[in-house]
């Protein structure tokens, strides 16, 4: 209600997801972000964060935020973060490889959007398909912008080179 609330009034949404912890009781921002690209009508609707270096499947992401952005015409923008310390042991990940297992999600992600000459192979040091094809692709070409959170300079510099949004 708060959230429609704040449509209303002209005021854009961010959603954030994180797992297992009581900072956030939000478990799956696209859930969330469908219903609200259907029950609200003008404001954006930012999915900061999508945990993307914990996820076990980058072209999942891919497809679902592409959906939400055809549910809202156009409203979603894309907020990836590697996570918090807490989710990192339940995703069975090595916190060692955070940082390059998300940039390999987010390259993959990337393509699965801007694809559009047929299906295409990903092998990479982490996330491997034979054949990578989503439909729907996203509403906004080439795709929904993108935030990216971060706490360090270097990483401000790589986002920033990206043409990123960088949220701290």
């Amino acid at each position: 209600d708060e959230w429609c609330l704040c449509d209303d009034l002209g005021i854009n949404i961010m959603l954030n997801e994180h797992h297992q912890t009581p900072t956030c009781v939000v478990p799956n921002i696209v859930v969330t972000g469908s219903v609200l690209a259907r029950q609200t009508k003008d404001g954006r609707v930012l999915e900061l964060g999508n945990p993307i270096a914990n996820r076990r499947d980058p072209i999942r992401v891919a497809e679902e935020t592409a959906m939400v952005d055809v549910l809202s015409r156009g409203r979603l923008e894309c907020g990836f973060v590697r996570g918090v310390p807490m989710e990192i042991a339940p995703s069975n990940n090595n916190p060692t490889q955070s940082q390059t297992r998300f940039w390999e999600a987010h390259d993959l992600i990337k393509k699965a959007w801007t694809t559009h000459d047929g299906p295409f192979r990903w092998e990479g040091k982490y996330f491997n398909s034979r054949t990578v094809n989503i439909w729907r692709r996203p509403y906004q070409h080439p795709h929904p912008p993108i935030w990216i959170t971060t706490s360090t300079h270097a990483n401000a510099e790589e986002i920033g080179a990206h043409g990123y949004v960088c949220a701290t």
